[in-house]
């Protein structure tokens, strides 16, 4: 790769001319050294090939082992089946509203119909890790005026926890919001109906996607636009105009999740213990190795610490007021807001692929090559490691669908787990039950139907059963420490227990074993003379 020497003339607002990989821009007013960029065919041809290494975990894994993943699966299932299954319409309806949190629900159902659920899934995994590579570099582009050597460090933060954790709405909305700034901050110099009309688009694309990427999204577009009011205008009109124009499109979201009220539904606010806000730094990498985890989030954060005591690093000014101030709403956010747990849990990633839009390499196209060369071995290793760990997990998933397998068509599962079960961990296993729907038409009882985040209904009486029915107070009698309502689970063709508490024998004789594999035991349920009513 050759440097093209800085010079002093003007830098020009669109791409790169240069056929160059690698071209220095001349530094902006207050600025010592310039920053270097890079030509864009050799970004496309770059991005290309990290993204193909990128999905060789998805391409070689026919059920990604995420933890949420096998029940928003199911779900998905049922929304594109459901008009043709009268098996599945005794047991569900899909009611559609304007809930932040359709992403995977509008788009997974109609790709399934052309390309199949497991191909339409995995195809959804991929798009998300791959915009969350791509939004912080349409950013870096928008407010640079060119790609820089580092636009595609978001690649390293493709795979994090809040992917293993199967947040998959969160994640694709997260994506989407950093690639709706962008073509915010491009259109800074439209005209204001063009830009209140876009952003309004964008506003609403992103609420769609998830609620709290649009919070994000939000954070970095309001304190953008104030930041630049108070620099470009003196007087105190000239500063409100754009603040107006920022955030009147924000309104059509609001008055949605307002008048539906699906978005503020039940839950409750509750905040975790404060030396957790430091714990989940490391929630932006993945590796499903806990040890390669903590020498990437070293080796990143090493990384960036040396390329700013170097000088080699510095932060594009026009994102330092949006890094300021989602580091103090991450600061701010409870970890328990309404419906969702986790809220402040998944904030760093965001922090951290606004940190890489904002980067600028002012260290020479030498020294870039060899960041960027120690980079790609980092992401290869986590690649590896993924790729590694998730074929191992084929085996167990396996074993779990041959039992599954034994379930009669049609029928209605109890499923059983520890309170203490939900953690990460490399083969998650705790909502593969959720696949009988999607395998045999049954009903499942932890099945994710919450109507403020999904669109699928439990038809009568089935809500009532999945409440007296929860996994841990089934768990908890099977272990002989708890009762529960011995008609509604009588009630039931079968349980399933995720990992079964070890014990002598089953506290009921109308359980029958029937098979056991991958961590999960089918019972069958012996019905009593007369059985409860069950849906039609």
């Amino acid at each position: 790769m050759t440097v093209r020497p800085s010079n002093p003339t003007p830098e020009r607002s669109g791409p790169v001319a240069a056929a160059k990989p690698f071209a220095s821009a001349p530094a902006g007013r207050g600025e010592a050294s310039c920053s270097l960029r890079v030509t864009a065919p050799w970004f496309l041809v770059a991005f290309i090939a990290l993204a193909l290494l990128a999905a060789v975990p998805i391409l070689l894994t026919a059920l990604p082992p995420l933890f949420d993943y096998p029940n928003h699966l199911a779900r998905m299932h049922i929304i594109a089946a459901l008009p043709g299954s009268p098996a599945l319409r005794r047991f569900y309806e899909v009611v559609w509203q304007p809930i932040p949190n359709l992403a995977m629900d509008l788009i997974v159902p109609p790709l399934a119909s052309l390309i199949g659920l497991e191909t339409a899934g995995r195809l959804f995994v991929l798009a998300t890790i791959l915009l969350l590579a791509a939004g912080p570099a349409l950013l870096a582009r928008a407010v640079q005026g060119a790609f820089g050597p580092t636009a595609l460090l978001g690649f390293l933060l493709a795979y994090d926890k809040m992917l293993f954790w199967g947040f998959l709405n969160y994640l694709f909305g997260l994506g989407l919001a950093f690639a709706c700034f962008a073509g915010w901050m491009a259109l800074r110099r439209r005209a204001v109906p063009v830009r209140l009309a876009c952003g309004a688009l964008f506003a609403l694309l992103t609420y769609t996607a998830h609620l709290e990427a649009a919070g994000v999204y939000g954070v970095m577009v309001v304190s953008t636009e104030a930041a630049l009011a108070l620099r470009e205008h003196r007087a105190w009109r000239g500063r409100c105009a754009p603040l107006l124009v920022a955030g009147a499109p924000f309104l059509l979201p609001l008055a949605l999740l307002l008048l539906t009220g699906q978005g503020l539904a039940g839950g409750g606010v509750a905040f975790g213990p404060p030396g957790r806000k430091i714990d989940n730094l490391g929630n932006i990498v993945g590796t499903e190795s806990p040890v390669l985890d903590a020498l990437c989030l070293v080796a990143i954060l090493g990384g960036l610490a040396l390329g700013f005591w170097r000088g080699w690093l510095r932060l594009t000014p026009v994102l330092v007021p949006a890094l300021a101030a989602l580091g103090l709403v991450y600061l701010a956010m409870p970890t328990h807001v309404l419906t969702a747990y986790g809220a402040d849990h998944r904030l760093p990633l965001a922090l951290a692929l606004l940190l890489v839009a904002a980067l600028r390499w002012t260290g020479g196209a030498s020294r870039a090559r060899r960041f960027l060369g120690a980079a790609l071995v980092l992401f290869l290793a986590e690649i590896a490691s993924v790729a590694l760990s998730w074929h191992r997990s084929e085996r167990v998933y396996a074993a779990i669908l041959r039992v599954l397998d034994r379930l009669e068509p049609g029928s209605l599962v109890a499923v059983a787990f520890s309170p203490h079960a939900i953690h990460l961990g490399p083969t998650p296993i705790l909502h593969m039950p959720a696949l009988a729907v999607i395998r045999r038409d049954a009903f499942v009882t932890t099945l994710f139907n919450h109507p403020s985040q999904q669109p699928l209904r439990l038809r009568p009486p089935l809500p009532a059963l999945t409440e007296v029915l929860r996994p841990d107070l089934v768990w908890g009698w099977l272990g002989g420490a708890g009762a529960i309502d011995v008609a509604a689970l009588r009630s039931m063709d079968a349980l399933i227990a995720v990992d079964p508490p070890p014990g002598p024998q089953l506290p009921a004789p109308w359980l029958r074993p029937v098979a056991a594999g991958g961590g999960i035991s089918l019972y069958r349920v012996v019905p009593p003379t007369s059985p409860a009513p069950r849906p039609r």
